[in-house]
């Protein structure tokens, strides 16, 4: 399994790849748009709350019609940018 290391220590691939799919959904403020983005489309739902369950926080509201970044989505998605470098 590939690794990676941050200041949070070392991520697994999979927890790489829940953030990058979070990323996606912040950045087209939905999941299907997200899903189009990310080739191919995963599992953009089950994804998110996988990341979600990990972090211990709520990063999206989401209703039917609309899904916005919480609070902590945003200080979370600041945080991974400023690591992404």
């Amino acid at each position: 399994m590939e690794l990676i290391i941050s200041l949070y220590g070392i991520i697994d691939g999979r927890f790489f790849y829940q953030l990058q799919v979070y990323v996606a959904v912040a950045e087209e403020e939905g999941f299907a748009a997200a899903a189009r983005r990310l080739q191919p489309a995963p599992a953009v739902t089950r994804a998110v709350a996988a990341l979600e369950d990990t972090l211990g926080v709520k990063l999206l509201d989401c209703t039917t019609c609309h899904v916005r970044v919480t609070e902590a989505g945003r200080r979370y998605r600041r945080r991974q940018a400023i690591l992404a470098g």
